[in-house]
């Protein structure tokens, strides 16, 4: 986040912090003024679910364990990255993967679970499904039994936000689409996206500043 708020900055973004009460939607027209804006970009995670009163929005619990990737053990350094699905339910939809990616030079990430309506943020480095998961990367790397954790920060959980259809390109929809109330734009963008928002890009641009980008 850190990364994403210095690189918007760093382009001519001015940050203001305000509380939003009620519905976006009935407010997009007043905010375009106040900031003499042509959208107002929704990112607010699970908060759209209140904020914008979708009932599609749900959160997905996630964690990783944070390994110690320099080069002073017996763990060889990885510079990789692999994502690997390897667990589905009986719908077909990933139940858990094997997730391996570098932090930066020293930390990576190791993961991950993925728990669909569950908003409890209380797993432990010790919990069972967090010992299933490290088990299944281990499976897959084994060198990863010799790495040793970050002590200062060695585990990470969180939720992520989610919508039952994924990808909408509906008036109304969620992730990633232009929608007009009162003469305003309000681009929504909540939700955990594929490839498929990738479709939409030029069209929300051409409608919000009148060309292809």
């Amino acid at each position: 986040m850190a990364y994403l708020m210095a690189l918007v900055k760093c382009k001519g973004a001015n940050f203001e912090t305000r509380e939003i009460k009620g519905n976006l939607r009935d407010q997009s027209k007043g905010l375009l003024e106040i900031f003499d804006a042509n959208a107002v970009v929704n990112a607010t995670g699970l908060g759209a679910k209140d904020l914008l009163g979708d009932e599609d929005v749900y959160p997905v619990r996630g964690a990783i364990l944070r390994v110690d990737n320099t080069r002073n053990g017996q763990f060889n350094h990885l510079d990789d990255a692999y994502l690997v699905p390897a667990q589905r339910d009986n719908n077909g939809a990933p139940t858990g993967v094997v997730f391996i990616v570098p932090r930066n030079d020293d930390v990576l990430y190791v993961g991950s679970i993925i728990q669909p309506h569950n908003d409890q943020v209380n797993l432990e480095p010790g919990s069972p499904e967090v010992r299933v998961m490290w088990d299944r990367a281990a499976e897959f790397m084994p060198s990863l039994r010799h790495a040793e954790f970050v002590h200062h920060y060695p585990f990470a959980q969180g939720l992520r936000p989610f919508t039952r259809k994924n990808v909408k390109a509906l008036g109304f929809g969620t992730a990633r689409c232009v929608v007009y109330i009162l003469n305003a734009l309000l681009e929504e963008d909540y939700g955990e996206a594929d490839e498929k928002w990738n479709q939409k890009v030029e069209k929300i641009n051409e409608k919000i500043y009148g060309k292809e980008d």
